[in-house]
C-alpha cells in the first residue's frame, strides 16, 4: 500500500489559527523485515540519553527511529546512520515537554486525540484507524502521540510568549505593503527548507555532516517533505519544510544567492546561513505580479445568452447586435438587469459580496481589473456566451483583509524567529549527557 498521511496540527498566534503538517508515506508492513542485524534487546534496553535528569530509553529511541524510516520512506538499512539525527530530535522534545511543565501546560486529551482524528479524516481512515496503521507496520503508536503532543505543548507555550513579545503595528504592516509593491515584476520563487541550527552542544561540523547526510539521501529518493517533518528545526517542518513563495529580500543573502541560480525542481547541497545549515528545495518560480487581490470582495451581475446548435446566422447576428446594444446603453447594473430583462434566451442573475478568489479563474481574469459598471468582454462556452458587469467593489474590506493577511504573515515569521530563540536558550542552559 502506498500514499500519503497528512497531519494537521494547530498553532495558535494572536491573529488567527494556523495549520501546521507533517506528511507521512505509508509503507507495506513487509518493509520492516529488513531491518538490519541489530539485536533488537540491545536497541531498546538502558539509556539512550538524560535530559536534566530526565531518561530518554533505548526503546524510546528506537521506537522513533522505526517511526522515522517509515514516515520518511528511507530505507532500513540506514537505521544506525539515523539515529543521532532522531535522538537529537527527542531530546529537542524532552527539553520542550520539560519546559511546558514548569509552565505548567499540560494537552487536553480531547485536543490530542482531535489533532489525530484529523490525520485519519484527511486520509479517510475511520477512528482508531492511524494506530491500526502504525501497528501494522511494526511502529509503537505512542512515539507518534508523544510527537503531536509535544508539537501541541510547544505551540502554546510560543503563542503564550508570543503574545508578549511579537507586536505587529500598522507602520510595520505598511512597510510590508510598500515593499511588495516595490518588488512588483522580480522573481519569486516557491521553495521549501531543511534547517538545521547551530549548537553550542556539537561542533559546526558536526551539524554539517548531518545536513551532509540528509542531502545524501534526498538525492537517492527520500522525499522531501517527510525528512523536513523528521529532521528540520524550523517551524516550517510542521508543513514538510515548506515556506511559499518567497521574495529574495525575504530570505537570508547567502541562500538568496544559490536560490537565484536554481532551476525549478533543483534541490541544493547545505548551505551555511547565520544560525545553522539549510537544504533548499525550489518547487517553482514566477514573476511577482505585487498585492494579491484573491480577497477582493465584489458584487457582481452575469448576462447569459443561450446559443443552440444549429442557430442560423440571423440569430447569431441578433445576439451580437444586443450585446452591442448593452454595452452602449447598460451604464449601470440596475440598467442592465432592467435591458437584459426584455431579451429572449438570457438569464440574469446576481452575485453579492464574493471574493474574487472564489471565482472562476477564466471569469476572474476578465473582470479583476474591470472599472465599475462596465461591461466584461464575451466569454463563450459551449452552452453560450457570458457577459459580467462589477457592480461595486469593496475597497475597504479588500484592504483590511490584506492588511490582516500581512500581519498574518509577519506574525507567522517572527513566531518562527521566537521558537528558534526559545529552543535555543534552554539548550544553553540544559545538562545532557548522551550515551552511545
Amino acid at each position: 500500500m502506498s500514499g500519503a498521511i497528512i497531519v494537521d496540527m494547530f498553532f495558535k498566534i494572536p491573529v488567527r489559527n494556523l495549520i501546521h503538517s507533517i506528511a507521512v508515506a505509508v509503507l507495506s508492513a513487509g518493509v520492516w523485515l529488513g531491518l538490519p542485524n541489530i539485536s533488537l534487546a540491545q536497541q531498546i534496553q538502558g539509556i539512550a540519553a538524560i535530559v536534566n535528569n530526565e531518561i530518554i530509553t533505548g526503546y524510546d529511541l528506537n521506537a522513533r527511529i522505526r517511526f522515522t524510516l517509515f514516515s520518511s520512506g528511507l530505507s532500513p538499512d540506514l537505521y544506525k546512520r539515523i539515529a543521532p539525527q532522531v535522538l537529537g530530535t527527542l531530546i529537542d522534545e524532552k527539553l520542550k515537554l520539560q519546559e511546558a511543565a514548569r509552565k505548567k501546560i499540560r494537552v487536553p486529551h480531547k485536543d490530542l486525540q482531535r489533532a489525530i482524528r484529523s490525520v485519519e479524516q484527511r486520509n479517510k481512515l475511520p477512528p482508531g484507524g492511524m494506530v491500526k496503521l502504525l501497528e501494522s507496520n511494526g511502529i509503537d503508536p505512542a512515539t507518534f502521540e508523544r510527537q503531536v503532543e509535544t508539537d501541541l505543548a510547544w505551540n502554546s507555550i510560543v503563542q503564550i510568549e508570543g503574545r508578549h513579545r511579537i507586536h505587529i503595528d500598522e507602520e510595520t504592516i505598511q512597510d510590508a505593503i510598500n515593499l511588495i509593491n516595490a518588488n512588483k515584476g522580480k522573481p519569486e520563487y516557491l521553495a521549501a527548507e531543511i534547517f538545521l541550527a547551530y549548537d553550542r552542544s556539537k561542533p559546526e561540523a558536526e551539524v554539517k555532516q548531518v545536513a551532509d547526510r540528509l542531502f545524501d539521501q534526498l538525492k537517492n529518493g527520500a522525499r522531501f517533505p517527510a525528512l523536513a517533518s523528521s529532521f528540520s528545526q524550523s517551524a516550517s517542518a510542521a508543513n514538510g519544510g515548506s515556506l511559499g513563495w518567497l521574495r529574495i529580500d525575504q530570505i537570508d543573502p547567502d541562500l538568496a544567492e544559490v536560490l537565484q541560480q536554481m532551476k525549478r525542481g533543483d534541490l541544493s547541497r547545505p548551505v551555511r546561513g547565520t544560525d545553522g545549515y539549510y537544504i533548499l528545495f525550489l518547487r517553482n518560480k514566477r514573476v511577482a505580479k505585487g498585492l494579491e487581490q484573491s480577497e477582493a470582495s465584489i458584487d457582481l451581475l452575469q448576462l447569459f445568452l443561450r446559443v443552440n446548435a444549429g442557430d442560423p446566422e440571423e440569430t447569431e447576428q441578433a445576439r451580437q447586435a444586443n450585446l452591442t446594444y448593452l454595452k452602449e446603453n447598460a451604464k449601470d447594473c440596475a440598467a442592465l438587469s432592467q435591458l437584459a430583462g426584455k431579451l429572449k434566451s438570457s438569464k440574469i442573475g446576481t452575485v453579492e459580496d464574493i471574493k474574487l478568489g472564489d471565482i472562476a479563474a477564466n471569469i476572474r481574469e476578465k473582470i479583476a481589473n474591470l472599472p465599475e459598471n462596465q461591461l466584461s468582454e464575451t466569454l463563450r462556452t459551449s452552452a453560450g456566451m457570458l457577459v459580467v458587469m462589477v457592480c461595486k467593489r469593496h475597497t475597504e474590506k479588500t484592504q483590511t483583509a490584506i492588511r490582516n493577511r500581512i500581519a498574518e504573515n509577519l506574525a507567522r515569521e517572527r513566531a518562527d524567529l521566537l521558537s528558534r530563540r526559545m529552543l535555543r536558550d534552554l539548550k544553553r542552559v540544559a545538562v545532557v549527557e548522551i550515551r552511545r
